[in-house]
């Protein structure tokens, strides 16, 4: 739900109990309120268009950060955010590129990864899925203002694919925790869902 809400917003009684009963069920429910909800949070990072979308390093800092302090996340999940090519909502078979994305952009895409990783082993949880996301997230830093800062974590849907195969082929059960050396690196990064650059 790329919506976000607080005590004060009207409906929050019954959004929240929304939220509860879907959770109990065992459904995962990605909105703008995730902190609410579970235990990672997560957010979008910025894409210069002419940087290639599948190089982890051609991401940073999305558009609206003025100041290194107001993106220190280095516990956060970041997606993709700014630069996106979508379906256009004036046509079938027209896309609009979109320069800045904000946080409701970044929820389809965890929600995407999700409904793959659930491709992948049906009997996956939200929890197994978050540790799992946790764990096979690419740390990345950036410099700003001559300063090394991490940033964040950035999702890996190849990583998170992969895990489930391999546990998969090896036990045909997913452990509930897993631990994985998350190398620091610029190195190619593999986009499972990959973007439209028309």
């Amino acid at each position: 739900m790329s919506h976000g809400w607080n005590s004060n917003s009207h409906g929050f009684n019954e959004i929240e109990e929304a939220v509860r009963r879907a959770m109990n069920a065992g459904i995962y429910v990605v909105t703008a309120c995730h902190h609410l909800h579970y235990i990672y949070d997560f957010y979008g990072l910025g894409r210069s268009p002419d940087k290639d979308p599948n190089m982890i390093s051609s991401y940073g800092y999305p558009m609206w950060v003025k100041n290194d302090w107001m993106f220190e996340f280095p516990d956060r999940i970041l997606t993709p955010m700014d630069s996106l090519t979508v379906a256009s909502p004036v046509g079938t078979d027209v896309y609009t590129f979109y320069r800045e994305g904000g946080e409701s952009w970044t929820i389809p895409y965890l929600a995407s990864v999700y409904a793959l990783a659930y491709q992948v082993n049906p009997n996956i949880t939200p929890q197994i899925f978050e540790d799992i996301m946790y764990n096979t997230a690419i740390p990345i830093e950036r410099e700003w203002n001559n300063i090394i800062n991490p940033i964040g974590k950035v999702i890996n849907p190849t990583g998170i694919v992969d895990y489930l195969e391999d546990s998969l082929n090896n036990l045909d059960t997913i452990a509930p925790t897993v631990t994985i050396n998350n190398p620091i690196t610029n190195n190619i990064y593999r986009w499972i869902i990959p973007y439209l650059n028309l």
